[in-house]
């Protein structure tokens, strides 16, 4: 994605943003909630984290990927369309 938009690309826009700031938010009232589980629940909280980032890398890759193939191909308004 950094290829096709350069530096004007965001690094959180809308929808992450509100998942970020909700999370945050209940994080803390987690956190106060939680006792001895704690150090569980942020744990896996991080590897949850971990693995939503590598789905959206990936996912931005494939984007990528598919929209360099079309160009490639000199097709990119065939590939737009489907």
């Amino acid at each position: 994605m950094k290829k096709l938009y350069g530096d004007s690309l965001r690094k959180e826009a809308g929808f992450v943003k509100v998942i970020k700031s909700v999370a945050t938010k209940n994080a803390r009232l987690l956190e106060s909630r939680a006792g001895k589980h704690g150090p569980r629940i942020k744990k896996v909280a991080k590897e949850m984290k971990g693995t939503i980032d590598k789905v959206f890398e990936d996912t931005a890759e494939a984007v990528e990927g598919f929209l360099a193939k079309c160009k490639r191909q000199n097709v990119i308004h065939v590939c737009m369309k489907n």
